[in-house]
């Protein structure tokens, strides 16, 4: 919970528009499955066949935990990029253009 935690905080404070929504979907992503596993687990819900992620025994699931885990690596590694340019209208592009 500590790391999906720390991925959110990170993902919340990107500067770039794609990074933050990619950090946010695959971190959510985590969440959703680890709250789902616990609660299973507790017997809170019916059986849904879900894995613990980094935990489960499950190739698919376990290959796909990696691939998330890879894109958020990168996204905190390149989070100290130059943000995008806001552009406000096509007026004001045409005068800087000028």
């Amino acid at each position: 919970m500590v790391l999906i935690l720390r991925f959110a905080k990170i993902s919340l404070n990107q500067k770039n528009q794609l990074g933050m929504v990619m950090g946010t979907g695959c971190t959510a992503l985590f969440l959703i499955q680890t709250v789902v596993f616990i609660l299973e687990n507790l017997g809170g819900v019916g059986e849904m066949g879900i894995y613990c992620p980094f935990f489960g025994t499950g190739r698919s699931g376990m290959l796909t935990s990696y691939i998330l885990l890879g894109l958020l690596l990168s996204i905190c590694r390149y989070q100290k990029t130059a943000p995008e340019p806001v552009i406000r209208s096509w007026r004001w592009r045409q005068r800087s253009q000028s």
